[in-house]
């Protein structure tokens, strides 16, 4: 994949480590919020550097940047 300008295109893949065991020992609301505050703060990321999440699920994002 290129970009407009003919750089190469870069994937990147996110995801939290241990998340189960992070489930299991807090309370949900508590995951709920992080998880929350995880997108928002990997959204904003990408978007101030030309990236873009194209999938994403529970924890795990995946971005494409330029």
């Amino acid at each position: 994949m290129l970009s407009p300008g003919g750089a190469g295109t870069a994937l990147v893949s996110l995801d939290v480590e241990s998340s189960t065991a992070l489930w299991e020992a807090l309370p949900a609301d508590a995951m709920v919020a992080a998880l929350a505050t995880l997108a928002h703060a990997v959204r904003a990321g990408a978007a101030r550097h030309g990236a873009c999440v194209f999938n994403s699920e529970g924890d795990s994002f995946t971005l494409a940047l330029p």
